[in-house]
C-alpha cells in the first residue's frame, strides 16, 4: 500500500490553540442544563403525586351523617366534572395555558369518584321487629354489595386517574425543559456541493425540532464546497470563529490533526448528559477510535466500516465491446480491456486511477487486509506484529500502475486531477475505482447519472481505527455552546425522520416512497439532490433507496461485526510531540503522493527519492514517537 493509504488520518501539524483549550477545560466539566434542571423538578413533582396515590383511594369512606355529607358532595362533583370533562371544559382542560391542565383534571375526577365511593357506607337505623331486622339484613347486604361494587370502581377509576395524571406530568417534563432553555442556533459545517434548496429544507427540519423535541434549538446548515472547505474551516478555527459542530474525517479536515491541537472540545460528559441516542446506536468499541489523550473527540458517523472495493465499468462501452466484466477480480485481468478501448474509443481514457491511495486496496500480491495506516508514513503490519515504513508495501502495484501510464491507458494530467467523483461524473472514463456491495451498479447508476456495471472483489479489513475516522462529526473548542451542539446531534439520531429529512430533503417535493413504501425514489432534478448521509449521521438510520435496499444496508452492518478489527482499533497517534516532522512529512505526500498513485513517475525512481526526502524531514523520529505509543498503548490496553 502507499503512503496516503497506510497514513490514514493525516495531522497538519498546525500551532496548538491555546484559546480553544483553554475553553475546552473550562467547558469540560460543563453544569447541569436548564433542561436537566427542569426534568429533575418535575420528576420530584411526580414523584409526590405518587407518594399520594393510595391517600387519594380511601378519600369518601367516612361513616354516618359525615359519611352522607361526603357522599352527596362526591355525587355533585362528578356530575359537575363528568360532563365538563366531556366537553372539554373541565378543570383540567378548561386551564389549557396551565400545564399540568389535564394533570389536574385526573386530579379532581379521582378525587370525585372516591367521595362517591362513600355513598352506598351510610349507617343504617336500627331495626325494631324480626321482619324489619330481616328486611333490614336484605336490604343491608344488598346495599353492602352495591358499595363494595362501587367502592372497587371507584377504586379502580382513581388508580387510572392517578395513572394518568403522572403520564400528563412526566410528558410535560419535555416542555417545561424547552422553555427553560434559551434558543440557540446551531452552526452545523459540511463538505457538499451547495444545493438551492437547502434553506426549504433547513426550515422543515427547524420546525420539526420544534415540534417533536424539548431543546429549543434551530439548525444553521452551512455547506461548503469541496474545493474550499478545509481551507475555509481551519481559517474560522484559527481566528476563534464560532463553529458549533463540524464534520472530520482522515481524508479532509483531518481529524489527528485538530484533535491533536485541541481544537475539538473533549465529548465524553456531553455524551453521558445528552448523547443517549447515539450510544444506543453506536457501539463503544467504534468510540474508541476518536480518542486523543484520552478523552473522545469526535462521534463516530456509524457506517459499514469494511467496504467492498471494485471497478466501475461505463455500460455502454462493455455492451459494445462484449467484455466479460465479471471476470475482473484482479487488476492484471484489466488490461485487456484497457486495450480495447485505445484502439477503438478515440476521446475515451482507459482508466481513472485517482490521486489518492485508493489503487492500494488493489495489491497484486493478494495483501489487502494486512495493513493498518497509522498516519505520518508508519504502517502497522498485522502479519508480522511491526511497525513499518509505508513505502513498504506496494509489491508490485506501482510499477504496473506506471506502466499503464506509459501505454496511455491513464490521463497523462491525471495528477492534477484532484477531484475524483467530478472526473467519473464527467463520463470520460472507460473504468474508474468504486466501493460497491452489489454488481448490478445501481447506486453507481444513480450516484453519477449514466448507465454503470459494477464488479466488486475486494474486502477491506481488518476493520481500523481510520476506517472508523473515515467520518466524525465533532464539536469545536470554538462552540459558544457544545450542549446545544450535543443536544441537536442526539437529536438527529433519536428522530429518524428528522435525519431523514435532512438527508434527502422533504417528502414529496425532493422524494416519495415507492408503491410498498420499501424505498425512497428522489424527484427528478430536484434542488437538494446530493444527500451525505454519512456526514449528518449513522448511515444505517437512513431510508433505503433503490440502489441500497434495506438488504444491502443489513449486509453492511453484518460486515462491522463479521469482519475482525485491527489489533490497533482504538489507538489514535498524538502527534504533538512531533508536529514539525509530521507537517513536513505530510507536505511531501501532498508534492509527490500522486504522482505515485497515478502512474505518473517511475516508482524505481520516485520511491527511493520520497525514502530520502522523508529522512531528511524527520521520519524516524516520527517512528520512534510511533513505537513509544504504542507500546504504550498495548501496555494500558492488555494487548
Amino acid at each position: 500500500m502507499g503512503m496516503k493509504g497506510m497514513d490514514g488520518a493525516k495531522a497538519s501539524g498546525a500551532n496548538a490553540m491555546g484559546a480553544q483549550a483553554a475553553r475546552a477545560e473550562r467547558n469540560e466539566g460543563g453544569a447541569k442544563t436548564g433542561c436537566a434542571k427542569a426534568a429533575k423538578a418535575e420528576r420530584k413533582d411526580v414523584t409526590k403525586m405518587r407518594e399520594r396515590k393510595a391517600g387519594w383511594s380511601g378519600i369518601g369512606s367516612g361513616s354516618g351523617s359525615a359519611g352522607g355529607r361526603e357522599s352527596g358532595f362526591g355525587l355533585r362533583l362528578v356530575s359537575g366534572f363528568w360532563s365538563n370533562f366531556k366537553l372539554g371544559r373541565g378543570l383540567g382542560f378548561g386551564c389549557r395555558r396551565l400545564k399540568r391542565g389535564p394533570a389536574v383534571c385526573g386530579l379532581c375526577l379521582a378525587l370525585a369518584l372516591a367521595l362517591l365511593a362513600g355513598c352506598g357506607q351510610a349507617q343504617q337505623p336500627a331495626a325494631t321487629t324480626t321482619s324489619a331486622a330481616a328486611t333490614e339484613s336484605a336490604t343491608t347486604t344488598a346495599a353492602q354489595a352495591e358499595a363494595d361494587s362501587t367502592t372497587a370502581a371507584a377504586t379502580e377509576a382513581a388508580a387510572a386517574a392517578t395513572e394518568a395524571t403522572t403520564t400528563a406530568a412526566e410528558a410535560s417534563v419535555a416542555s417545561d425543559a424547552a422553555t427553560s432553555l434559551e434558543p440557540a442556533e446551531i452552526n452545523w459545517y459540511v463538505v457538499n456541493t451547495p444545493q438551492p434548496d437547502t434553506d426549504m429544507v433547513l426550515e422543515r427540519v427547524n420546525q420539526m425540532l420544534a415540534e417533536r423535541t424539548a431543546i429549543n434549538t434551530t439548525l444553521k446548515l452551512n455547506v461548503l464546497d469541496w474545493g474550499v472547505f478545509q481551507d475555509r474551516i481551519n481559517v474560522m478555527l484559527q481566528a476563534n470563529e464560532p463553529i458549533d459542530l463540524v464534520f472530520t474525517c482522515g481524508w479532509i479536515n483531518l481529524f489527528t490533526a485538530l484533535a491533536g491541537r485541541d481544537a475539538l472540545y473533549p465529548l465524553d460528559e456531553l455524551l453521558e448528559q445528552h448523547g443517549q441516542d447515539i450510544y444506543k446506536h453506536v457501539p463503544p468499541k467504534y468510540f474508541e477510535a476518536t480518542r486523543v489523550r484520552g478523552k473522545i473527540r469526535a462521534v463516530p458517523n456509524y457506517a459499514g466500516y469494511p467496504q467492498i472495493k471494485g471497478l466501475d465499468f461505463r455500460a455502454d462501452l462493455v455492451d459494445k465491446h462484449g467484455f466479460d466484466y465479471k471476470s475482473v477480480t484482479e487488476l492484471a485481468a484489466l488490461e485487456p480491456y484497457l486495450q480495447t478501448i485505445i484502439d477503438n474509443e478515440p476521446g475515451v481514457t482507459p482508466f481513472l486511477p485517482g490521486v489518492d491511495s485508493g489503487i492500494t486496496n488493489f495489491g497484486d500480491d493478494g495483501r489487502k487486509q494486512r495493513y493498518d495506516g497509522l498516519g505520518g508514513g508508519v504502517t502497522y503490519d498485522i502479519l508480522e506484529n511491526r511497525l513499518i515504513s509505508s513505502l513498504d508495501t506496494g509489491d508490485t502495484l506501482y510499477a504496473r500502475i506506471h506502466d499503464w501510464y506509459t501505454k496511455g491507458y491513464i490521463a497523462k494530467d491525471a495528477a492534477s486531477r484532484t477531484v475524483y467523483g467530478d472526473e467519473i461524473k464527467s463520463g470520460n472514463y472507460a473504468v474508474f475505482f468504486n466501493s460497491s456491495y452489489v454488481d448490478d451498479g445501481a447506486k453507481s447508476t444513480q450516484d453519477n447519472g449514466f448507465p454503470i456495471y459494477s464488479m466488486p472483489f475486494v474486502t477491506q479489513g481488518p476493520i481500523t481505527t481510520g476506517m472508523v475516522q473515515v467520518a466524525l462529526t465533532a464539536i469545536p473548542a470554538t462552540s459558544p455552546h457544545p450542549d446545544r451542539a450535543m443536544m441537536l446531534l442526539n437529536a438527529m439520531w433519536a428522530e429518524q425522520e428528522i435525519f431523514n429529512t435532512l438527508v434527502y430533503g422533504i417528502e414529496g417535493t425532493h422524494w416519495s416512497w415507492n408503491a410498498d413504501k420499501t424505498f425512497i425514489v428522489p424527484a427528478e432534478n430536484n434542488g437538494y439532490g446530493s444527500p451525505i448521509s454519512y456526514e449528518l449521521g449513522g448511515t444505517f438510520r437512513k431510508y433505503p433507496t433503490e440502489s441500497e435496499t434495506a438488504e444491502v444496508l443489513a449486509f453492511q452492518e453484518s460486515l462491522n461485526e463479521s469482519v475482525p478489527p485491527s489489533p490497533l482499533l482504538g489507538f489514535s497517534f498524538d502527534a504533538e510531540p512531533v508536529k514539525n516532522e509530521w507537517a513536513q512529512i505530510d507536505a511531501i505526500e501532498q508534492e509527490l503522493g500522486s504522482l505515485l498513485y497515478t502512474g505518473t513517475a517511475d516508482p524505481d525512481e520516485l520511491i527511493p527519492q520520497i525514502r530520502e526526502r522523508r529522512e531528511a524531514a524527520g521520519w524516524q523520529t516520527v517512528f520512534d514517537e510511533m513505537q513509544r505509543q504504542v507500546d504504550e498503548w498495548k501496555a494500558a490496553n492488555g494487548k
